[in-house]
């Protein structure tokens, strides 16, 4: 089965090389991981954590905005993550 966000399959990468929220093995004795989400739910889910963390009061190109966008991608992930 193919990665759902890039198109990856097993060791080998998909069209963005990548693997934008680290789904996907790079080394081939590495098992092989797949992401929950397709590749625009992915830009989604970024989109959103940098809107989120732009309304920290953190000023962007810091480290504490680093900390603010970690945080707020966690919360995306974790938000979208929940078992039904």
């Amino acid at each position: 089965m193919p990665c759902s966000g890039c198109g990856g399959k097993s060791h080998t990468p998909g069209a963005t090389h990548g693997h934008i929220l680290g789904c996907g093995a790079t080394q081939f004795s590495e098992v092989p991981r797949y992401s929950p989400f397709s590749m625009p739910e992915q830009e989604e889910v970024l989109f959103d954590a940098v809107n989120r963390a732009l309304k920290s009061p953190a000023k962007p190109g810091t480290k504490g905005f680093a900390s603010a966008l970690a945080e707020a991608l966690a919360k995306e992930l974790g938000d979208r993550c929940k078992e039904p």
